[in-house]
């Protein structure tokens, strides 16, 4: 665990990120074992495009390609969901600063640390359910073992699909590392202060 002084944890607040890095690589690693509901007929073509994302994020991940990782990871999404009010207050160099940080630690920092989590699992099962798609926004649910996670993507302007959130027991990850991280750790040091403490625990 990575520690920021004054105990503010990055660690703490991405590990929710971190599992559902995991899921994301097992579905992987099990590719042949991954299951898809019939119930309802043939994927449409939006749910065939949510699946692909994820199967590209996946192959990105593994082939450690972080440009390519970075158009499947809503950085910029999750980057405002985070900061809530304040990112229309903040500063555009620090608010910026922050998205940049938040990005690093997902697409860099995250998965290599999970790669090396993944060479002890098991991977003897792992199933999907259908996506549901409503509006704008997609959810998936995944299923290891008695692990079961519902990974959300929401669709851009421009169309393309970005996952931009998780659910484990119906509790958004995101709100969690908002409401009890990000927004104490802003309320305490401000965005300055917290980019300072997080650029330091992403650089040890």
């Amino acid at each position: 665990m990575v520690a920021v002084k004054y105990g503010f944890t990055l660690t703490l607040m991405m590990k929710h990120a971190l599992i559902l890095m995991i899921l994301l690589f097992l579905a992987f690693a099990c590719k042949e074992q991954v299951t898809i509901s019939d119930a309802g007929g043939p994927l449409g073509a939006a749910e065939k495009r949510v699946l692909s994302v994820v199967e590209s994020a996946l192959q990105n991940a593994r082939d450690g390609a972080h440009e390519r990782l970075e158009t499947q990871v809503g950085a910029p999404e999750i980057c405002r969901f985070l900061l809530d009010q304040e990112y229309e207050k903040a500063a555009a160099a620090e608010r910026e600063r922050f998205c940049s940080l938040i990005k690093e630690y997902l697409v860099v920092n995250a998965l290599p640390k999970t790669m090396s989590i993944l060479q002890k699992a098991d991977l003897s099962q792992v199933s999907y359910g259908r996506p549901v798609l409503s509006g704008n926004q997609a959810q998936i649910d995944s299923a290891y073992k008695s692990f079961r996670l519902t990974w959300v993507l929401t669709r851009r302007k421009a169309g393309d699909w970005v996952i931009t959130d998780y659910l484990r027991d119906g509790t958004s990850g995101m709100e969690t590392n908002r409401d009890k991280q990000i927004q104490p750790g802003l309320k305490r040091y401000g965005l300055p202060g917290l980019n300072d403490r997080l650029e330091k625990s992403i650089k040890k």
